[in-house]
């Protein structure tokens, strides 16, 4: 959403600041022993004592107002986006955002990696490749007759996506029309019978692209996030292989990487 409205200044909907106050610390699981993560709040005593301790985070928080005082430090965030290059290089901890990147994290970036991944992995249906849709009228003609996802070019996890069958209603095509006039365009999917929701992580670094593991999820009806299974990776790739074999999923722990090497030469994280 920070991408999208392309302002340094930008200033999230109050529900999404307070999602970005109240997990400010998840960072700390990925942290190691003298990393820093910033915070808006201290996390209380309870918290420290009933869940750092004996998980063994060895991660300082430390107040937003004051990370001058632990320079030099190398930021490393969740998420880049112009506001955050802007912090982060208007306090010497990290670069600044560069307009290259936004295409980075668009839909049309993962209508690329997927068409190249149709290359590469057998039995995969063509059909599956979103088409790119810059008006309402060509949206409408599109979904005659079908199910379909449409979906912001930029959006947060199960923001910016609407569920339609055959045609659209007056609040349906306002919506649209709001995206397609600050967006520019519109992604429009196949409405696919989804079995799992899954998600697979990667660290990007001048050395390459390593697969990191498996997230399994679940969503709501709208596709609105819900939670994570926490379980052991060996539990969640099982559970994809009643689904997918232990082949396919093979193929993609092998390919992806190779893709995400090509797609995003400059990428690192």
């Amino acid at each position: 959403m920070a991408i999208a409205n392309g302002s340094q200044f930008y200033t999230p909907p109050v529900n999404v600041a307070k999602m970005a106050k109240d997990l400010a610390f998840l960072p700390a699981w990925l942290g190691e022993s003298g990393d820093k993560v910033l915070v808006h709040l201290y996390p209380d005593d309870f918290f420290l004592q009933t869940v750092c301790q004996p998980l063994n985070l060895l991660v300082q928080p430390i107040l937003i107002e004051e990370v001058e005082k632990y320079m030099p430090l190398y930021g490393q965030p969740w998420g880049r986006s112009p506001k955050m290059g802007f912090w982060l290089s208007t306090h010497g901890v990290g670069k600044a955002w560069r307009e290259e990147e936004k295409e980075w994290y668009s839909r049309k970036k993962a209508r690329m990696g997927l068409m190249a991944l149709l290359e590469r992995i057998p039995d995969l249906e063509n059909d599956i490749v979103p088409q790119i849709c810059s008006s309402l009228d060509e949206i409408e003609r599109q979904i005659k007759g079908g199910n379909y996802m449409i979906k912001a070019p930029w959006s947060s996890s199960g923001k910016g996506v609407l569920a339609i069958a055959e045609s659209l209603g007056r609040k349906e095509k306002e919506w649209i029309g709001g995206i397609l006039r600050r967006q520019g365009y519109m992604m429009l999917e196949r409405r696919l019978n989804r079995h799992q929701d899954l998600a697979m992580e990667f660290f990007k670094n001048e050395q390459g692209c390593q697969f990191l593991g498996w997230s399994s999820f679940f969503t709501g009806e709208h596709g609105e996030y819900r939670g994570n299974l926490l379980l052991p990776q060996k539990r969640i790739e099982e559970d994809l292989a009643v689904y997918l074999s232990h082949q396919k999923l093979s193929c993609l722990k092998q390919e992806l990487p190779k893709m995400l090497e090509r797609l995003f030469p400059d990428y690192q994280g």
